[in-house]
């Protein structure tokens, strides 16, 4: 008997040691407004507040970073991670209602979601990593670039 309690609890800690690791490796880290900042203006983007363009309380901050290739980033934070949700679905339910040929992708994580879109004229990016986003709607040329600069991000 004390042979099975011994097992069963091995085998508890052994799916808890290995659901932690799951998390640690799965989870991404958001950034705040400075490191989003500091990252795009080390690679020349040219960065601004943009706050007064949303008119939403949930929204505490956001910027817009513009390449020096004239395409545009902008970072949004929220004030909690559901509304960063709810914003993240609704950006990419409207898109994937494009009416011209497209690819799409959604990945859902533990503490992210992506969604990516591509069509004959446009690339477009969101990314929620807690309570903030990054959205990304750029001529397909730029495909490359946008993805490079996503991936210094961390998104």
């Amino acid at each position: 008997m004390k042979k099975k309690v011994l097992i069963l609890l091995l085998i508890f800690m052994i799916l808890a040691l290995f659901l932690v690791l799951i998390t640690l490796v799965f989870k991404r880290t958001s950034l705040n407004s400075e490191e989003f900042i500091n990252i795009l203006e080390k690679n020349e983007f040219e960065v601004k507040n943009i706050i007064r363009e949303y008119n939403y309380n949930f929204v505490k901050d956001a910027y817009l970073g513009k390449s020096s290739d004239n395409w545009n980033i902008e970072f949004l934070i929220l004030d909690n991670d559901e509304h960063a949700k709810e914003l993240f679905n609704n950006f990419h339910k409207e898109y994937r209602n494009f009416n011209e040929r497209k690819s799409f992708t959604i990945i859902y994580g533990l503490n992210y979601n992506v969604f990516t879109l591509t069509t004959s004229n446009y690339y477009m990016y969101i990314s929620r990593i807690n309570n903030t986003l990054i959205y990304v709607k750029s001529n397909k040329k730029y495909k490359e670039d946008i993805k490079e600069t996503v991936k210094m991000l961390g998104y």
